[in-house]
């Protein structure tokens, strides 16, 4: 069993997709640290990390998506 991070919150990995404050852009090629996506974007915002629904490789807190603000879904979370 798994033991609760420092917020007493247990890992929650893998269990829904999350939006980010990020809309979809690509990233400057010089490397950075917590880089920012893009200030509005006509295709839509950034989900990272994966659901109980994808394939184990998309279930990692690095993978990113795109979509739709305004679209709901049972696999996406706050």
């Amino acid at each position: 069993m798994l033991n609760p991070n420092e917020l007493g919150i247990y890992d929650m990995g893998g269990n829904m997709s999350e939006w980010v404050q990020d809309w979809y852009g690509h990233y400057s090629k010089k490397p950075q640290k917590n880089p920012k996506g893009a200030n509005k974007s006509e295709t839509g915002k950034i989900l990272r990390g994966g659901c109980f629904g994808n394939l184990p490789e998309y279930n990692k807190p690095g993978c990113r998506s795109v979509s739709n603000p305004n679209f709901k879904s049972q696999y996406i979370g706050f």
